[in-house]
């Protein structure tokens, strides 16, 4: 179970609602990662800020991209 409950879907923070109005502008919706992370509103946008830019706008195949991901997740741990 998680330590920490998710924010609701449609918050009371204007900020954060507005955050979230953007994901689903994109016709997506909101997903629990999200949900988290908005407890701290300003982590949320730097988040968005380097999330959606990497998967929209990445010259690379979704293929290498997913790679990559696993590659930085694994750390020196990793043997890929």
């Amino acid at each position: 179970m998680s330590r920490l409950r998710m924010v609701p879907l449609e918050p009371e923070d204007p900020a954060l609602r507005a955050m979230f109005d953007e994901v689903r502008a994109r016709g997506v919706p909101v997903p629990n990662l999200y949900r988290v992370i908005g407890h701290a509103p300003p982590m949320l946008r730097a988040w968005l800020d380097f999330a959606w830019p990497l998967r929209l706008q990445a010259k690379t195949s979704r293929r290498i991209r997913e790679l990559l991901i696993l590659r930085g997740a694994g750390g020196e741990s990793c043997r890929c």
